[in-house]
């Protein structure tokens, strides 16, 4: 198995996991980068150790690799607000994502994850208005 696709197989087995703000485990609910950050950590690609925000990771991430305005399998998506990464999540391919979403501040149980209908979920790609960066971990993999 290819470190893509160990990364996705672990982005896929969180799917259904509750969302919380600032959450860091699966048990209780995990935020969107947290989510990244574990399926990044799968792969070796980050520390045990680290731990960023979606902005955080975005500009650690576009250090270590090229940022692309186009979407690829693997690649790790981020949408900006005034120039700063908001949320982020996996594409699974040029049209669809797995993330942690529909959180938010007020998202801070497990029950209000239910009542906000916010988990690790599929989404189109084109789901949230803001503009979309790529960073693609694998790109010298192919």
């Amino acid at each position: 198995m290819t470190r893509r696709e160990w990364f996705l197989k672990t982005a896929e087995q969180y799917w259904g996991v509750p969302y919380k703000w600032g959450g860091r485990n699966h048990f209780e609910g995990i935020d969107c980068s947290q989510f990244v950050i574990e399926c990044l950590k799968s792969v070796g690609e980050l520390a045990e150790y680290e731990d960023y925000t979606a902005n955080d990771l975005w500009n650690k991430l576009c250090r270590e690799h090229d940022a692309s305005l186009v979407p690829s399998v693997g690649a790790i998506v981020f949408w900006f607000r005034q120039g700063k990464a908001v949320h982020t999540a996996i594409c699974l391919d040029e049209k669809m994502t797995i993330g942690a979403d529909n959180g938010g501040r007020m998202v801070i149980s497990k029950e209000k994850a239910s009542e906000f209908n916010s988990f690790v979920k599929y989404r189109p790609l084109d789901y949230r208005p803001e503009e979309k960066r790529f960073v693609n971990i694998f790109a010298k993999e192919n």
